[in-house]
């Protein structure tokens, strides 16, 4: 069976407590994501929160967290009108006393992404479209996380330039 997950990560010479503060803040997301205009929350409670990331071109998906790791990091479910899209996990590594690594990984559900293609070729787009995609998408929020958490600056829409699936146009 093929692994289609796709990891990014970064190093942050940021306490662990600092980025786990950040990232565990509700309604912050759109302060640092290059692509999300609008973080509403619905419910923030540890894992059982759930918030939404509205994008530049108006999609909305919704985060639903399956577990929460308190100052290490937490797990969470992407649906989109109630079909689950992807699994993500956000985890913070102690390198050593002054170093940290943020990483995220998302393992994408391709029975949903991509219903009407058949099963035994989904993997095609996949690995020439679609993880290209994801991975240039988590190494922009990285990058936006990582200037937010070192400035205090909210980065701007579109910032490292656009996307695809979440830009408008």
């Amino acid at each position: 069976m093929f692994d289609f997950s796709v990891t990014v990560s970064c190093l942050l010479n940021i306490k662990k407590e600092r980025i786990w503060n950040k990232i565990s803040t509700p309604g912050i997301v759109h302060h640092y994501h290059p692509f999300c205009k609008e973080n509403p929350v619905i419910v923030w409670n540890g894992d059982d929160s759930v918030d939404e990331i509205i994008y530049d071109n108006d999609l909305i998906y919704r985060r639903e967290f399956t577990a929460w790791y308190d100052g290490i990091g937490y797990d969470l479910l992407i649906k989109y009108k109630e079909n689950v899209f992807a699994e993500v996990f956000w985890h913070i590594s102690e390198i050593d006393n002054h170093v940290n690594e943020l990483r995220i990984t998302l393992k994408p559900r391709l029975k949903n992404i991509l219903p009407k293609t058949p099963r035994f070729v989904r993997w095609i787009p996949y690995y020439f479209f679609i993880r290209w995609q994801m991975k240039k998408y988590l190494a922009h929020v990285l990058r936006g996380f990582e200037i937010y958490i070192t400035t205090g600056i909210k980065v701007k829409l579109n910032q490292f330039g656009s996307h695809r699936f979440y830009s408008k146009n």
